[in-house]
Formats: C-alpha cells, structure tokens, sequence
C-alpha cells in the first residue's frame, strides 16, 4: 500500500515540474516575442514619420505611384479611388489631388470591399 503512494506522489511530481519548467518557457517566449513585436511596431513608426517627410504634401496621385514604381518596381502597388497601397502603407488623397493622410494599416477595408477574383469564372 505504501508503495502506491510513492509512485502516485513521484507521479505527480513530476507532472508538477513538467509543467512548470514549460510555463517558465512560454513565459520567456512571450516576453521575447513582444519585445521583437515592439522593436518592429516602432521602427514601422519611424518609417511612416520618414515617408511623410519625404513626400510632400502637394504630390499628386499620379505621381506618387510614378514615384513608388521607379523606387519598388519589384512591390504590388495598389490605386483604388484615392487611395494608394504599397505593402503596408496606405495614401489617401483630398479632392484636390494631394495626399491627405498616411496610414500603415495593412489594407484598407475599402479594398476588400470587392469579392476576389475566380480564376474559373468566366
């Protein structure tokens, strides 16, 4: 009888310091995961600062995408309406044709307004 309790205690035991050892390490993973997370949200930050004070203001749509294709002619580059996508940043110009905002969204909602394209529809 003495010996059923042995295992069972050594048991759990062990299944106690599996699960602390692996919580350890999910924790440490967590806290290294944010800090990349958070070196990359800031340095998209200091791009997006760099990219308004690159283009000016009065930059026409046409342009910008003269310009975006010239410098990334490898990139997707997206026009819809007034707003202009190359990877994760997005353009949205005034009226007026100058650019009114600057975003770092992924997509706009706006292009995925549309249904995406079959490739067996005919």
């Amino acid at each position: 009888m003495k010996n059923k309790w042995k295992i069972a205690f050594f048991t759990c035991l062990t299944l106690l310091i599996t699960l602390f050892v692996c919580s350890v390490y999910m924790i440490i993973d967590q806290g290294v995961s944010y800090t990349y997370l958070s070196d990359t949200l800031y340095r998209k930050d200091q791009d997006l600062k760099l990219m308004a004070d690159i283009y000016p203001k009065n930059t026409s749509q046409k342009d910008l995408v003269f310009i975006l294709r010239q410098s990334r002619p490898d990139e997707i580059i997206v026009e819809k309406d007034k707003l202009v996508s190359i990877n994760e940043i997005s353009f949205e110009f005034s009226d007026n044709d100058t650019i009114k905002h600057i975003d770092t969204n992924e997509m706009l909602n706006s292009f995925h307004s549309e249904p995406p394209l079959n490739s067996l529809e005919k």
